[in-house]
């Protein structure tokens, strides 16, 4: 789930070699759509929210049958 999402780019970041016109004008070719789509983080985030209900809930339960 981890791996690099192929529907995004790196960016400037990933330092990869860019062509003359490419250095000279970033903003044309680096967008901020792809990167404010939802990704892994968020992927990761959802699964440790549920995670964190789950282990509520149930401790509420435990609380109950005591």
């Amino acid at each position: 789930m981890t791996d690099f999402r192929k529907d995004g780019h790196p960016s400037v970041y990933r330092k990869q070699k860019f062509t003359v016109e490419e250095k000279k004008t970033p903003l044309l070719f680096q967008d901020c759509s792809h990167w404010c789509l939802p990704g892994v983080p968020d992927a990761w985030n959802e699964l440790l929210y549920a995670k964190i209900l789950v282990n509520q809930h149930q401790k509420q339960q435990d609380d109950k049958k005591s």
